[in-house]
């Protein structure tokens, strides 16, 4: 099983997925230079995975740190600790509302102190990345975004450069996913994403 914030994560998809088939309807399969109106539909594509990204990666750490307090924390009846449950899911989607950027530093950092989970980055390796590659690659990535938004970036993006970053942040996502769902398992003997 999966975690409700994957499940988003792959909706968002969707949408990144649509911008590409359009692309392709509008400037065919063949190779050959595009409209350089069409490198519009790449920019925004590159935005919308940066967003699911964020989005995943601060539902999945509220998903699993709700979890987390509510097992611990139910008690036995009537007393379940409500209140401190709700204090402590409070201070998480505190912590969470932090993240701007979400770079491998600060959501390493915010795994560690949401989840407990010293470097969730060892998990986002790949046959053919090692930790440290994909951290840079993540990190550039978030750079082109940035440049993006903010009317720095003059690189203009083709549809491969957005099935990469799609590529990329799928295996990341899937791979935070397992680790998150087997680190809490560990913690407090359930797994967040078999309680549905």
């Amino acid at each position: 099983m999966s975690s409700q914030a994957l499940a988003r994560f792959d909706q968002k998809l969707i949408d990144v997925d649509r911008l590409a088939s359009i692309h392709v309807q509008l400037s065919g399969i063949a190779r050959g230079r595009r409209s350089q109106e069409l490198a519009v539909l790449n920019k925004s594509a590159i935005v919308l995975l940066t967003a699911a990204w964020e989005t995943y990666i601060e539902s999945v750490c509220e998903e699993a740190g709700g979890f987390m307090c509510s097992v611990v924390l139910a008690g036995p009846e009537p007393l379940r600790y409500l209140e401190l449950q709700d204090l402590i899911k409070g201070n998480i989607q505190t912590v969470v509302n932090r993240l701007h950027t979400p770079s491998w530093q600060n959501v390493r950092d915010l795994a560690r102190t949401v989840l407990g989970m010293p470097d969730i980055t060892i998990f986002w390796t790949r046959n053919t990345m090692d930790q440290r590659q994909v951290r840079r690659a993540l990190n550039e990535w978030l750079d082109d975004r940035h440049g993006i938004a903010h009317g720095a970036e003059d690189r203009e993006f083709i549809l491969g450069d957005v099935k990469r970053f799609r590529s990329f942040l799928h295996v990341t996502v899937c791979n935070s996913d397992k680790a998150i769902g087997k680190h809490v398992e560990a913690l407090i003997g359930k797994h967040p994403w078999q309680q549905r």
